[in-house]
Order: C-alpha cells, then sequence, then structure tokens
C-alpha cells in the first residue's frame, strides 16, 4: 500500500497526497470486491475445505517471454511493434507538451495501458541515435531515467539480439529496488530508418536478486532521418512495475514521466550525445557484482 502512494509521488510530484491516496483507496476497495466475489463464486462449485489457489488481486496475466517464444514469433512481434509506431489506429491522444504529444492505447492481455511519443527532432543523426539506444544504453541510460544505476550485457544472440540487464533505484522509502531484464532485436527498414524492438523475458541463470521487483517491458524505438541531419525517434512503451503498483496508477503518471524522458534525451543529444557526457562508471555500476557473479560459474 505504501509503495504504491510512494512511487505515484515519486513519477507525478504535481498531484497533492490526498488526490493520490483518495485513487488508490478507491482501487483497493475494487480489488478487495472483485477478488471477495471470485472467492465465492469459487467456493459454490468446489469443496470449501479444500485449498483455493487464486491469484493474488494484484497479479498481471501477461507473462515475461522466453528466447524461444521470441525465435518463434521474432517476425509477427517486429512487424506488430512497426505498424504501433507507424499507424495512429487504435491511439487516443493523452497529453502534450512542446508540439510532441502522448498517445495512449489499451490492451486486452494488461491492464498496463501502451503509449507512444513522437520526437521531430533529435540533434544527431539517426545512425548515432540508434547506436546509443541499442548499444550503449547501459553507460548513459542515466541521463534520461534517472533512478538508472546499472546494468550490463548478459547475452549476444546474434548481430542483431541481445539480452541485457538493467537496475534501478527510486530512492524513496516504501519503494523496492527495480531490475529489468530483456531482449533487444533491431533491423534496417529502409536505407533511412532503423527499428529496435524490447520484450522482458525470463531466463534461468538471471532470477530477481534479493530485494528487488522485476519490470515486466514491452518497448520499441523508430529511428528516422531528417533531411537536415537530425532525426526523428518514436517510441513506444508499456510497463508493469510489478509489487504493488497498481496498474490504473501507472496509467496516470504516465504522460508527465514520459514528457520528461523525452525532455532528457533531447537535451542529452543537443548537448552532444556521448561525446558531451560521461559514462557511468564501473564504481558506480550497482549490477558489477551480480555481473562479475556470472562470469565466474
Amino acid at each position: 500500500m505504501f509503495e504504491s502512494l510512494a512511487l505515484a509521488v515519486c513519477l507525478q510530484p504535481n498531484n497533492s497526497l490526498r488526490q493520490l491516496w483518495t485513487l488508490y483507496k478507491l482501487e483497493e476497495c475494487y480489488c478487495k470486491i472483485s477478488y471477495i466475489r471470485l472467492r465465492n463464486t469459487a467456493k459454490t462449485c468446489f469443496n470449501p475445505t479444500f485449498p483455493l489457489n487464486l491469484p493474488p488481486q494484484n497479479q498481471e496475466f501477461n507473462p515475461m517471454i522466453t528466447l524461444q517464444d521470441w525465435q518463434a514469433n521474432k517476425d509477427k512481434w517486429l512487424d506488430r511493434d512497426l505498424a504501433l509506431m507507424t499507424s495512429d489506429a487504435g491511439w487516443k491522444k493523452r497529453g502534450q507538451k512542446n508540439g510532441i504529444n502522448i498517445w495512449q492505447q489499451p490492451f486486452a492481455d494488461d491492464k498496463n495501458d501502451l503509449f507512444r511519443w513522437r520526437l521531430p527532432q533529435v540533434a544527431a543523426d539517426f545512425r548515432e541515435v540508434h547506436n546509443v539506444f541499442a548499444n550503449q544504453m547501459i553507460d548513459y541510460h542515466q541521463y534520461w531515467t534517472a533512478e538508472y544505476t546499472g546494468g550490463f550485457l548478459v547475452e549476444e544472440i546474434d548481430e542483431n539480439t541481445r539480452i541485457y540487464y538493467q537496475q534501478f533505484n527510486p530512492n524513496v522509502p516504501f519503494i523496492s529496488k527495480r531490475d529489468l531484464l530483456y531482449l533487444q532485436c533491431s533491423r534496417v527498414i529502409d536505407e533511412s530508418t532503423i527499428q529496435t524492438s524490447f520484450r522482458s523475458m525470463v531466463l534461468d541463470k538471471m532470477p530477481v536478486p534479493k530485494g528487488f521487483e522485476r519490470i515486466d517491458w514491452w518497448g520499441g524505438h523508430l529511428f528516422q532521418a531528417n533531411d537536415d541531419g537530425t532525426s526523428q525517434l518514436v517510441l513506444i512503451d508499456r510497463e508493469n512495475q510489478g509489487g504493488r503498483f497498481p496498474a490504473f496508477m501507472m496509467n496516470q503518471t504516465m504522460p508527465k514521466f514520459l514528457i520528461h524522458q523525452f525532455e532528457s534525451i533531447v537535451a542529452f543529444f543537443a548537448k552532444g550525445g556521448t561525446r558531451g557526457h560521461e559514462k557511468l562508471s564501473d564504481s558506480q555500476n550497482t549490477a558489477r557484482t551480480l555481473r562479475q557473479s556470472l562470469l565466474t560459474v
């Protein structure tokens, strides 16, 4: 309960505590009523003395993928992400700042909605921007996501497909640290466009460390050239933060969080990109101990 409220304050500081508390309590009551109804229905169908293995109230039914899932569905998922980043079908405008629109779209398999936004002018060539997000994210992610504390390359599947691991610390009371294990795949669409897609995954050698909640993430980036040498960047993002953070609150806070994030991305490249910023040092990388333990196995 306290974790949900604290994380909401962190993501959307302009909301008052009273507003967030009211929203949380409404959702909590709804979950409890739904849960009680489900139990009562189950009790009429089964022996009441038999233990009922019902899911936790906040569980989302959106399992993370395996490498085998990706290999079987790769082309279909890449095509779907590309369509979502290039078509307006199904999207609803949720917010705007400085001409940048935030779009939102729900899906039946998860209460956490998908969001999309387009940056019309990033001060770097589209190949340079792609290189940062696809190959140097673990070195520079802290410049647009302040909670990021470290990560590493887990495995290279082929020249276009990799598995990465990242850690995040909100530094807010009552909030657990988060981590993220994801598969990343890039492909060239044409001479001026590159696509990258991301899916959270499970891997036997990468269990969730003690004290962390694992994020379930579906994301995509589209890097496109502008005639003046700058580039456009389209992003899609859906996150299940895990723990006790309810989906309805995530959907409410995401637009303001994304606006802050795209402003930071634009500023990063406007100030020289990797040439104007220091890498996250190895001593600062909180995931370095986990990385070393994998190397010694």
